[in-house]
């Protein structure tokens, strides 16, 4: 039996054997375009995490260094909290070294000055590890600028990956929000509270940071 297929008829049967082929493509794509969303947002839940547990050692380094009553702790607060920020005194032109700082700092706190010795402490603690924590800071929104712009800028990532997913997760505490509010969440880059009131509301303000440490 001779077979005859015409011109239309080969061109509608490739059409038809084509269907699956583009459908298999298309699955392929959106199942890679949803691996990667998954990767970059258990990095991102990973390095938020990392970056609350630094504030948090930070804080209790600084504890740990001053060595100084409670009583002592409520004189001193403002100025740790001072240097915790970077803020200093605008009418000051110290450079940012210990013996410097101390004194701009005691124009603006007198009462710290028998203190000398317990800010030293915490003051070289606190420089030190206020660094190790910008810097983890830069790395979560090196990874967040990355993120932002693979969702936003690749077509794939628009059309399938659907983030950010409920599997973004920021996790202050106890608490946990998710997807978009997790995002804006992690965007929130904390200024300088304790470490979860800190990353409610991205400022750490001028608090007792010694309230837990069970001096006398």
């Amino acid at each position: 039996m001779k077979l005859n297929f015409t011109k239309r008829t080969i061109v509608a049967v490739s059409a038809v054997g084509g269907v699956p082929l583009l459908l298999v493509v298309g699955l392929l794509v959106k199942n890679s375009a949803i691996n990667e969303r998954n990767v970059q947002e258990s990095g991102l839940n990973s390095m938020y995490l990392t970056a609350q547990n630094e504030l948090s050692s930070c804080l209790d380094k600084s504890k740990q260094a001053a060595n100084i009553t409670k009583a002592q702790a409520a004189t001193m607060t403002d100025a740790l909290t001072d240097v915790i920020k970077g803020r200093y005194s605008e009418s000051s032109t110290a450079k940012p070294t210990s013996g410097a700082m101390f004194s701009a700092i005691v124009e603006d706190y007198p009462d710290m000055k028998p203190y000398a010795d317990a800010f030293a402490s915490a003051y070289s603690v606190i420089i030190g590890c206020r660094e190790d924590y910008k810097n983890v800071q830069n790395q979560l929104l090196s990874r967040l600028a990355s993120y932002e712009a693979w969702r936003t800028g690749s077509l794939t990532a628009r059309t399938f990956a659907n983030a950010p997913s409920d599997q973004l997760q920021a996790r202050i505490g106890t608490q946990k929000v998710i997807g978009q509010e997790a995002l804006d969440q992690m965007f929130l880059i904390v200024i300088v509270k304790d470490t979860i009131e800190a990353y409610e509301s991205g400022v750490l303000e001028q608090e007792d940071l010694f309230q837990d440490t069970g001096m006398n």
